[in-house]
């Protein structure tokens, strides 16, 4: 998504697209989601929306307006799908998010065995 920022003739261009950066993060993101749950896989329809979210705050951090994220209706209507995923499919945390917390844990073995977990998922 770098593309237009690398590639851009100019700042007028750059700026024309930019602004749309968000909108097409929060429509990509329900869209991954969506497929994920198509092939039957709540918990990476889950992942797909946290990183949707992590996407939407880059978006926010890069434009100085991370205090108006959580407003964004986007970025609430994502928070609502991952919540109802969660509700509907009984998961209080994914592989990948445990994973990323017993790394940050340094519960090195655990982060083996969850990610070995993953790979045999993928």
């Amino acid at each position: 998504m770098d593309f237009v920022r690398d590639h851009s003739p100019n700042e007028e261009y750059t700026h024309a697209h930019e602004q749309y950066r968000g909108f097409v993060t929060f429509q990509r993101t329900q869209g991954a989601a969506a497929l994920a749950l198509e092939n039957n896989n709540p918990e990476a329809a889950i992942d797909e929306v946290r990183g949707g979210l992590d996407r939407l705050k880059a978006f926010f951090t890069a434009h100085d307006a991370v205090e108006q994220m959580e407003e964004d209706g986007m970025v609430q209507h994502l928070r609502r799908i991952e919540q109802s995923l969660r509700e509907q499919h009984h998961i209080e945390a994914t592989l990948q998010e445990q994973l990323d917390r017993a790394i940050a844990n340094e519960e090195y073995e655990a982060a083996a065995r969850l990610r070995d977990r993953l790979r045999e998922r993928q």
